[in-house]
């Protein structure tokens, strides 16, 4: 059973042993919990519908219904390492997801400049540890920068980058911050030149 797989059964709150019968009781509980996140319990027992499970044929009927409804085309919630969900749109849940913790701070998150936003936002993405996690990581950026209106927000949360400080910048040549131009001409040719050599 694949990794999607088991996320999906994560997201239902269920095990691989459980019968159809019961992800059906688990998706139907869950939706009717948070309807907000319909759509990814849907898509989660969309997905199960595939394996190889007891009574696979009930899951396969349910889904054909909840289709022919035109249910949960709009919800707004994708997976997290698959048992955490964020709502997409949810501006807590995005401060939360790039590591924001107002209490130990003791600012706002609203009130926080931009440069510690882009700090956290690095952060976080460094510690990601799969696809996943950085897509959601950056996709908190983006409803960060959209609600701050901040237009370098919006394109690295878009774009999946992070922002590169002058500092960071002077960093990665390995260059004092008072270089010439010519210095870091040289420093940015050293560096080309032992990666040219490293590949060999």
């Amino acid at each position: 059973m694949s990794d999607q797989y088991i996320r999906s059964l994560h997201t239902l709150g269920v095990t691989k042993q459980d019968i159809a019968e019961t992800i059906i009781n688990a998706y139907e509980l869950q939706v009717e919990a948070d309807p907000a996140c319909a759509k990814a319990y849907f898509s989660a027992l969309f997905k199960l519908q595939e394996v190889s499970l007891t009574g696979r044929e009930l899951i396969q009927t349910k889904v054909a219904v909840e289709q022919s409804l035109d249910r949960y085309t709009d919800g707004k919630c994708t997976y997290l390492s698959g048992d955490i969900m964020l709502m997409t749109e949810d501006l807590a849940d995005a401060y939360r997801l790039i590591g924001y913790e107002a209490d130990a701070i003791g600012i706002e998150p609203e009130n926080a400049p931009d440069d510690f936003i882009f700090k956290l936002h690095k952060e976080a993405q460094n510690a990601a540890t799969t696809s996943d996690e950085r897509r959601l990581v950056n996709k908190a950026l983006l409803v960060i920068g959209k609600e701050r209106e901040n237009a370098l927000m919006i394109r690295l949360g878009k774009e999946g980058q992070s922002f590169v400080s002058v500092e960071d910048a002077y960093a990665a040549l390995g260059a004092p911050r008072e270089a010439t131009d010519e210095g870091l001409l040289m420093c940015v040719d050293l560096n080309f030149s032992h990666r040219a050599f490293a590949d060999l």
